[in-house]
């Protein structure tokens, strides 16, 4: 006896194979998603199928690509406070009329972060206040003897 697999051969209600085909083509040549695929052979060719049909073409043919792999690895330093990184978004309503911008800043090696909010998006290099956030951090991190750089 040999062995075979308990997977079946057929199913009835399996989609036909030109009509899988059409499905395919339709894909490549235009990029279409489900439903506008649905509507083209319902439109173009009077044939009615579930999207979910449709769907299930796709993902057989995407099961087959090689997944691309995601850039996760930390940009880590041996000391905390060798690499911070700084990032400035406005805050989306005024306060008093004014227009405010949030200054955060991330430690890459204890993921430690501070924010502030300054009424000046100039605040990270301020003449009248030099240097005034970067301060802050650097007096509220627990490394106090930190080199500050700016480029």
């Amino acid at each position: 006896m040999e062995k075979c697999s308990p997977k079946p051969k057929s199913h009835p209600s399996t989609t036909q194979a030109d009509k899988v085909k059409l499905i395919k083509a339709l894909r490549e040549k235009t990029g279409y998603g489900s439903v506008r695929i649905a509507f083209c052979l319902n439109k173009d060719h009077n044939i009615t199928l579930p999207l979910s049909t449709i769907g299930h073409i796709d993902a057989k043919d995407f099961q087959n690509l090689k997944k691309q792999k995601i850039h996760t690895k930390r940009y880590e330093m041996p000391n905390p406070g060798d690499m911070v990184q700084i990032a400035v978004k406005y805050v989306p309503y005024r306060m008093r009329g004014e227009q405010y911008y949030r200054f955060t800043a991330i430690d890459d090696y204890t993921t430690w972060r501070f924010a502030d909010i300054y009424p000046k998006k100039s605040s990270l290099t301020d003449s009248s206040k030099n240097l005034l956030f970067l301060y802050a951090v650097s007096k509220r991190m627990e490394v106090r003897s930190l080199p500050i750089y700016v480029s």
